[in-house]
């Protein structure tokens, strides 16, 4: 019975801390970076340190104003969210117009239709 609520313990306390921790180390620091490009749509962002990540749907009109700006890229940082979406948990704010938008680091998807070579049998 220990080991059961152990378990449940892990999965309903300790996980959410984790995944929380693939935050950026700067984060929550003065840490400022330029906005290098911003996908047509929104999403994705790249900064200045050669980090991209997925703008949240209903930020990315925001996100694509940021991309916008012909003469001086946008200056952003990462701040701690007072209201953390588990979908999107970093939250970017621009720092002349105090706007903020909430990414994430980009879903890997894995092709699963490739098939693994097949063994013939060169005995001819």
């Amino acid at each position: 019975m220990i080991g059961l609520f152990s378990s449940k313990f892990l999965l309903l306390v300790v996980l959410p801390f984790y995944l929380l921790a693939d935050a950026p180390a700067d984060e929550g620091s003065s840490q400022i970076y330029s906005v290098i490009s911003v996908g047509k749509g929104g999403s994705p962002i790249e900064l200045s340190d050669n980090n991209v990540y997925e703008v949240s749907y209903p930020d990315r009109l925001i996100s694509k104003q940021w991309g916008d700006a012909k003469t001086i890229p946008a200056q952003v940082q990462f701040v701690n969210s007072k209201n953390p979406n588990f979908d999107y948990p970093l939250v970017l704010q621009n720092v002349s117009t105090n706007q903020s938008i909430q990414v994430r680091h980009p879903k890997i998807v894995i092709d699963s239709t490739i098939e693994a070579p097949s063994e013939e049998d060169d005995s001819d």
